[in-house]
């Protein structure tokens, strides 16, 4: 019988260092997201049916951001993350991969089960591209059965009153 292998270990110093790598970028990105992003989109929501970015109207980029963007954003970021990690392990045939430290002690685990839990990690992201994909369907629906809401516009009185004296100027009497 082998000797069981393990894998390297983060030192104390390492460990602090990690967590507050995290803790300052979780920060950031909580910070940006409650005092920036959240209120534009709000902003944005509340009359999208009145906006148009670039040809497109302000209902459909909520549809299709909400049904596939945020899918399809997932699926890179899981992609990216564990699926690059999942390409090592199948390539090494381990798990963790050489080079990668944990947090605690951990066994070094080769063959079927680390092929499997490489394959798992590549394929983590399918679910989610999936989704996206049935999204944009579900989307597509919405938007056609949305249509263009100008009621709700906080001009509309002002451009439909402005509509009808040009009008009125146009008319022959």
């Amino acid at each position: 019988m082998q000797p069981v292998e393990y894998a390297p270990e983060y030192t104390p110093a390492e460990r602090v260092r990690w967590l507050a790598v995290c803790l300052v970028a979780g920060g950031a990105v909580v910070l940006v997201g409650q005092g920036w992003f959240f209120p534009l989109l709000r902003d944005f929501a509340q009359f999208a049916g009145c906006r148009r970015v670039a040809g497109i109207s302000g209902t459909a980029l909520l549809t299709y951001g909400a049904f596939v963007g945020v899918p399809l954003l997932s699926a890179c970021t899981i992609g990216g993350l564990m699926g690059v990690r999942g390409y090592r392990i199948l390539r090494q045939g381990r798990t963790p991969p050489c080079g990668e430290k944990v947090f605690r002690r951990t066994a070094v685990v080769r063959g079927f089960k680390a092929r499997a839990q490489g394959w798992v990690q590549v394929l983590a992201a399918t679910p989610l591209l999936a989704l996206a994909l049935w999204g944009a369907f579900q989307a597509k629906s919405i938007v056609a059965q949305a249509g263009q809401r100008h009621d709700r516009c906080p001009d509309a009185g002002h451009h439909a009153a402005s509509m009808a004296r040009e009008d009125e100027a146009h008319e022959p009497g």
